[in-house]
């Protein structure tokens, strides 16, 4: 196909409209001077002069002069009139960019305040460069129809209940290829005995299964646009059967091992009764050295913190809130070398309210102190390098030093509460002891013993 050139259309729709009717006007113009010329010359042959030729061609001049201005006007008129068209066209243009619309970004100066222009060059231009930009926009914009395609679940664009496109899913569960403008009430019947507000229950027409079930997503604009997604209902059934299966599975294997920690816990405690009086009775001689005595407190240390940790795994504290006060929660130091102990601990004060710090050796408790003070803490006994003994010892010297002279309660947590034990506990600074194993019941009702203010101010009974 032939594509005109910017003459050709010069030539086609502005000048030959207007020039073959002058060209016509012209030519009748020579015409008749010349029939008047020869007439002039057959009539009267011997009176022809070179005056009569003058005039002649005097008239031939100013007939061609007028319809070269007549041309000329014509052409004014009629660029004129093309100047309007496309002023008109441009003022549509630039109204159409100036619309505000959803994630455009159109430079606006680029199209607002030209109609007062005069120069179309400059307002074409403005013009381009805003199409421009609202096809650039327009080409970062989310393609719905890409994005249909790329689902795995059937979906289809609709409007006014007719259907615009339709993914591969939706026409191989339609069992149809070409589904557009086809009504979508028609393919995807409600199921009234199925619906409810909530949800929207379709069978669709011509799927494999006939019995089917469809939950319909639809989503709708004012303008009657409608995006539906369709969910197997079935398969989402299955689906929740298999969940509340894993769930009761999963609360049977809990309930098991729940009964299994707590069965070991019950034949744990006389082990740890008869393992005691085995020490007491074979390691006499051992003891006499200090360094016999302190495998035989590690060896019951670390049975007791075992002990500690199935009472942790097997019972459950209390309400919480117990320890907040209106001043704030009560600050609780825990001093354990054991991680599992330490954390399970935590755990059980930080659910009752209190505001809980850890240290895993006296060195680092000892630090904790020189940061801020404490109300309570409790202090495991046997840990390496230094022991609960010697860091309540220089706690407590610390104490002393101070100004305010606010003094913590040291509560010892040990496998060993002989009497022997207890007293060198008291001689340390320490106020109290909890023997291990202990349960987390144990272990709150010894803060809320010693901390009674922070219950009272929470209401708690």
């Amino acid at each position: 196909m032939r594509v005109e050139s910017s003459k050709e259309r010069l030539w086609s729709r502005l000048i030959q409209p207007i020039l073959w009717p002058v060209l016509l006007a012209q030519g009748v113009l020579v015409a008749l001077c010349l029939v008047v010329g020869v007439l002039l010359w057959w009539m009267v042959p011997s009176h022809a002069s070179w005056s009569a030729t003058f005039w002649m061609m005097l008239a031939l001049l100013v007939g061609s002069s007028a319809n070269v201005l007549v041309f000329l006007t014509l052409l004014r008129q009629r660029l004129a009139t093309c100047e309007a068209a496309l002023d008109e066209q441009l003022a549509i243009g630039e109204r159409y960019l100036a619309q505000p619309r959803l994630g455009r970004s159109v430079p606006i100066a680029a199209v607002e305040d030209t109609a007062s222009e005069g120069d179309p060059v400059r307002r074409l231009s403005r013009l381009l460069d805003g199409v421009a930009a609202l096809l650039d926009e327009q080409a970062r914009a989310p393609q719905l129809e890409r994005m249909l395609a790329a689902s795995g679940r059937p979906a289809l664009l609709a409007t006014r209940d007719r259907v615009l496109v339709a993914n591969a899913a939706m026409e191989e569960l339609l069992g149809q290829g070409e589904l557009r403008g086809l009504a979508v009430s028609q393919l995807l019947p409600v199921d009234e005995s199925e619906s409810d507000l909530e949800q929207c229950v379709v069978r669709p027409v011509g799927a494999r299964r006939p019995s089917s079930r469809w939950l319909q997503l639809r989503l709708e604009d004012d303008r009657g646009h409608a995006l539906v997604l369709l969910d197997d209902l079935e398969h989402r059934e299955r689906r929740l059967d298999q969940l509340l299966v894993g769930r009761q599975r999963a609360r049977e294997e809990s309930r098991l091992k729940s009964g299994y920690l707590s069965h070991l816990r019950r034949e744990l405690k006389p082990l740890m009764v008869s393992l005691g009086e085995v020490l007491d009775q074979e390691a006499a001689p051992v003891r006499r050295d200090a360094a016999g005595r302190r495998s035989v407190l590690e060896l019951r240390e670390r049975l007791a913190d075992i002990s500690v940790l199935l009472a942790n795994l097997t019972d459950e504290p209390r309400a919480q809130g117990a320890g907040a006060s209106a001043s704030g929660p009560a600050r609780v130091l825990i001093v354990d070398d054991g991680p599992v102990n330490l954390m399970l601990a935590q755990q059980v004060l930080e659910g009752q309210g209190y505001s809980v710090e850890t240290a895993t050796s006296g060195a680092q408790a000892l630090e904790c102190q020189a940061r801020q003070a404490f109300d309570l803490v409790l202090m495991d006994i046997f840990m390496p390098d230094m022991d609960g003994v010697e860091a309540s010892l220089r706690w407590r010297e610390q104490e002393a030093g101070r100004v305010e002279g606010q003094r913590s309660i040291l509560v010892a947590l040990t496998a060993n509460a002989s009497d022997a034990d207890r007293q060198r506990f008291r001689e340390a600074g320490m106020d109290d002891y909890l023997a291990k194993p202990y349960r987390p019941q144990a272990l709150i009702d010894l803060v809320q013993r010693w901390l009674p203010e922070a219950q009272e101010e929470t209401g708690s009974p």
